[in-house]
């Protein structure tokens, strides 16, 4: 699985953070979740969403992230992932 182009975007309409793999940045902006005025913060890649939270908090000095729930293996390749979290397999892309 390849890993996805990720951005946190700070939008200072209302003073949030957005955490938008790059494909969705326009489809969030031509839908009003995103201002015109957003300023990108940092831009990285992820192999799934536990590990785009996980570079995200680092980034933000925050606590580590932990994912939601238990540890599974992949119903498709056996490979460690969190079903109940972001539920995509870093592996094979399988998703829950």
């Amino acid at each position: 699985m390849n890993p996805s182009p990720m951005s946190c975007w700070f939008d200072p309409e209302d003073s949030g953070l957005a955490l938008l793999r790059a494909a969705d940045v326009q489809r969030n902006r031509d839908g009003g979740q995103l201002s015109d005025r957003a300023i990108l913060q940092y831009a990285f890649t992820a192999h799934t969403g536990e590990e785009a939270m996980a570079v995200h908090a680092l980034r933000q000095g925050w606590a580590p992230y932990l994912p939601m729930g238990e540890v599974a293996p992949c119903p498709t390749c056996g490979a460690n992932y969190y079903p109940q979290g972001y539920s995509d397999c870093w592996r094979c892309g399988h998703i829950s």
